[in-house]
């Protein structure tokens, strides 16, 4: 039996409110069909559909793509799911959709929500500058060598992350990744690492973490330092709904053993439906999720009733298979704060 050796990792971040209120994105929107539906490119790049109805829609609002969000998927109904990108106004398109019958439900696309990200004055970045030779503990105090003597990770173990780019140059992380570059969109991402006052050294923190070279001869030591990683980088989210796309393409298509993300997803209390079949299917399948219990101050993340909870649609809110890990310090801490502010990064 494959034994799949997991972590996950809670960072300090410093505790600034980068979400705002939450707003609806205004050039996308997902849309459910009745049917599947035949997309083509036709004369001047224009597309063209089997609808006539939507053909006509497509000059008047600018609709240069319409494509299935879980075209992997084998539920009938997300296959129906399309994502609707466009160039004229929302609320007029979606009423004009209202009127076609073969359009079942229309809904909108939240925005992207992440967490400040890597920080160089949070809690983990100080103990590793005042104590570089201990700022391992975490290992230790996860008992991670003892863990060792029964398994190391495997190369066959593919781990996926949703993240921030990082250095695929790094010393310790250029030969753990693979493909080199995020294959949901195939582009190719490279952040090199910096002091982490510009925020896009959270990637490769966290890399490291997971499956960075141990053995070696590298600086850094890693749980599961014998898997391998699947990187799909948010630099190329552009809604906060594509989190899921991802996560179901890397379970679907790329065959993941463990998913997690630690840079935000979406607030809303409420559950929805696409989304929580689609990472139903994810689960099915064998894929492991491990998420943090939440990112940035407790309270940018609650329910109605005012419940501190994990971010959607990754949260056993949606599905109760899904493992949530919350923060701990050196100390047995759960919460940082710092004259008066909260900078824990999961509560």
């Amino acid at each position: 039996m494959r034994t799949v050796l997991l972590i996950i990792v809670t960072l300090l971040v410093e505790g600034n409110n980068t979400f705002g209120q939450e707003e609806f994105m205004t050039d996308v929107l997902r849309v459910e069909l009745a049917d599947k539906i035949e997309v083509t490119l036709g004369e001047n790049k224009v597309l063209v559909t089997d609808d006539e109805k939507l053909n006509g829609m497509i000059l008047k609002y600018g609709i240069y793509e319409i494509i299935q969000v879980f075209p992997y998927s084998k539920i009938e109904k997300l296959q129906r799911v399309y994502r609707i990108r466009f160039t004229g106004n929302i609320d007029n398109l979606i009423e004009d959709l209202k009127k076609v019958e073969r359009v079942r439900h229309i809904e909108k696309c939240y925005r992207v929500q992440q967490n400040g990200l890597y920080d160089p004055s949070d809690h983990m970045w100080s103990l590793t500058i005042q104590n570089p030779n201990e700022w391992l503990w975490h290992l230790k105090k996860i008992q991670a060598d003892k863990a060792w003597d029964i398994t190391k990770g495997d190369r066959r173990v593919k781990v996926a992350l949703i993240d921030n780019g990082f250095d695929l140059n790094h010393p310790d992380l250029k030969n753990k990744v693979t493909p080199r570059y995020d294959p949901y969109v195939s582009k190719e991402f490279f952040v090199p690492c910096s002091n982490g006052s510009d925020g896009i050294d959270h990637g490769t923190a966290v890399a490291s973490f997971i499956a960075a070279e141990t053995d070696g001869g590298g600086q850094l030591a890693a749980i599961g330092f014998n898997c391998m990683m699947i990187w799909y980088s948010t630099q190329f989210i552009n809604y906060g709904n594509e989190y899921i796309e991802r996560a179901h393409h890397a379970a679907m298509v790329m065959h993941a053993d463990v998913l997690t993300t630690s840079v935000g997803m979406l607030c809303r209390p409420e559950i929805n439906e696409y989304d929580k079949l689609a990472l139903k299917e994810i689960l099915d399948k064998g894929t492991i999720v491990v998420v943090p219990a939440g990112n940035g101050p407790s309270n940018q993340c609650t329910s109605i009733d005012g419940r501190v909870q994990s971010w959607k649609p990754l949260s056993p809110d949606y599905d109760e298979r899904v493992i949530v890990v919350s923060s701990t310090g050196i100390d047995d801490k759960h919460q940082y704060v710092d004259g008066g502010v909260d900078k824990t990064h999961s509560h």
